[in-house]
């Protein structure tokens, strides 16, 4: 029987706070250094920078993995937070010390790249620290959706400076504070102090869990159904959403004239997910959770991956925004949710590193995947498939949804050969 850790509410809500901070300044330097970056350099530039971001937060994500089940979870988040604080005000001294656009917002992106993985990370494993099996499931909806509010206000910055045409150079600075202010948040914050890892209840009628005590991260990973699945599915994800966003950008950044001109369009790209997603990610993941179990809510990703392809292909152009906002929107306010709340089923001694497994690595991998087809299908197919009818976005969301489809497949097969009776 599971036992109710006192003051759950509040301390959700001091995590949607804490994560609030973190995603105003993710959004903020997001949508600064891509367009500072596309503007200074051009689109091309952008995946290499992908990649090599890819590969610094994959890296990052594993060396967190190393130290995140032996060092107080609470303590690791402030220093982050702090350091990470640091380095965007860092950003801007820089661009007030006159360093080039390239150099400063490529700094830039390359941070925000390590701290959207590695902050949300650590904050997360806090959280799992914190609450029982079904608290998950009801709580981390919410507090995802309302740390959109965080990227929302972050965007309309960034927008607003674009659309103004005013230099975004003190956002870096207002962003480090807000991370800083979340580091003395969660240190003063009562209800987050003093948490006690507990150990999910044993549950050996459960097939998808590995049924064996092992202190290997990854050894424990291949042995769960569900969790390599998972890890596939946000594999899946990462590759789409590199060739979705590469398509947005190409598109936007043909009519931009400068910075501002990229930096407007791409702001309200971003307002209009992040709107959508906190609106869906209310209530819709805990429901769909319930309604179909851990072992079905997945099949949301390879149907919206579908609906993406299918957007893309009936409109090309910018307007496709619009219609990929779905699969966004999916990954972001229903899977996000629902993976977290199924790594709470992961012994306390183990946590951290297969979250930094699945969580922080599959989807940076993701990235690189998607970076390099995207620059291998233009020199090989610069036109597209079939004489352009099938365009390299295409290509890679058909890949993408296709993949998601067989790991579902996979999962779903796993899970019936580890329990016939459910067959």
């Amino acid at each position: 029987m599971t036992t109710t850790i006192p003051s759950v509410r509040r301390r959700a809500l001091a995590i949607a706070a804490v994560l609030t901070c973190s995603a105003l300044m993710q959004e903020v330097a997001g949508i600064i250094g891509t367009s500072g970056v596309v503007a200074d350099a051009g689109v091309d530039p952008l995946l290499g920078l992908w990649v090599l971001d890819a590969i610094i937060a994959v890296v990052c994500a594993l060396g967190l993995g190393l130290i995140i089940d032996r060092s107080p979870r609470r303590r690791l988040a402030i220093g982050l937070l702090g350091v990470f604080g640091m380095a965007y005000i860092a950003t801007w001294v820089m661009r007030l010390s006159g360093v080039s656009p390239a150099k400063s917002y490529g700094v830039l992106y390359s941070i925000n790249s390590v701290e959207s993985r590695l902050v949300p990370l650590t904050v997360w494993a806090l959280a799992r620290d914190m609450m029982t099996d079904e608290e998950a499931i009801t709580w981390f909806g919410p507090i995802n959706s309302i740390s959109y509010a965080g990227s929302f206000i972050g965007g309309a910055f960034a927008t607003w400076a674009g659309v103004a045409h005013v230099a975004p150079d003190p956002l870096m600075a207002v962003g480090g504070i807000c991370l800083l202010l979340a580091a003395v948040m969660l240190r003063r914050v009562r209800a987050l102090r003093h948490v006690t890892l507990a150990d999910p209840e044993p549950t050996p009628e459960d097939p998808s869990e590995p049924q064996h005590h092992t202190d290997s991260p990854l050894r424990y990973l291949l042995h769960s159904p569900v969790l390599r699945g998972v890890a596939l599915l946000l594999l899946t994800n990462g590759i789409a959403e590199t060739a979705v966003a590469h398509h947005v950008i190409q598109a936007m950044s043909g009519t931009a004239k400068d910075m501002a001109d990229l930096q407007a369009p791409y702001g309200k790209y971003r307002l209009l997910i992040c709107a959508v997603a906190a609106s869906a990610g209310s209530v819709l993941p805990a429901y769909l959770v319930r309604r179909l179990g851990f072992e079905r809510v997945f099949i949301v990703t390879p149907i919206s991956l579908l609906m993406a392809l299918a957007t893309v292909a009936i409109w090309p152009g910018e307007i496709v925004a619009i219609g990929v906002s779905t699969f966004l929107v999916v990954a972001g306010a229903v899977e996000s949710p629902a993976v977290s709340a199924y790594l709470v089923r992961t012994p306390a001694h183990l946590r951290g590193r297969v979250a930094a497994l699945v969580e922080g690595s599959m989807y940076s991998f993701g990235y690189i995947v998607g970076s390099v087809l995207i620059l291998l299908l233009h020199q090989e197919l610069p036109h597209g498939l079939f004489g352009g009818d099938l365009s390299t976005a295409e290509l890679i969301l058909l890949l993408a949804a296709g993949g998601s489809a067989l790991a579902l497949v996979a999962m779903r097969v796993s899970l019936r050969y580890a329990n016939p009776q459910s067959a």
